[in-house]
């Protein structure tokens, strides 16, 4: 793992254990699970996203040291590094639109339906997706 995975990892699992534990124990204080899963989720994202910045800014360095030291090998682990965030971002895009897109089906069904507990769970959900958009 590079220099600056290992720190924006550090950095972003500390802001998330005080941001998500926050959110977290507030939920679990008043009982609600939806707020306290967000808390969590925050927490996880946060981490995940301060790994795949210093990744990121690992490959661009790798790259610009290729090119500086006309060394290939380099450039191209380099080009490796940047590529992988990347590809884990768009999945991570991906898997929540797939979310919030299941949650609007489902309080659409729920109104239709008429049951108010189908709409409120997907609404959750929906909430849940939104908060992984904010990290």
């Amino acid at each position: 793992m590079g220099y600056f995975q290992e720190i924006g990892k550090l950095a972003f699992s500390v802001t998330g254990a005080v941001l998500g534990g926050g959110v977290s124990a507030v939920g679990s204080f008043a009982k609600i699970k939806t707020i306290e899963e967000i808390g969590e989720n925050m927490y996880t994202m946060s981490k995940d996203s301060g790994r795949m910045l210093g990744q990121a800014v690992d490959g661009v360095f790798g790259i610009a040291h290729g090119a500086l030291a006309l060394d290939r090998g380099i450039a191209s682990k380099g080009v490796s590094d940047l590529a992988q965030p990347a590809g884990a971002f768009i999945k991570r895009g991906a898997g929540i639109v797939k979310e919030a897109g299941a949650g609007v089906a489902g309080v659409c069904k729920g109104a239709i339906a008429r049951d108010r507990e189908q709409m409120a769970s997907s609404a959750k959900d929906i909430a849940k997706a939104a908060a992984k958009v904010v990290l």
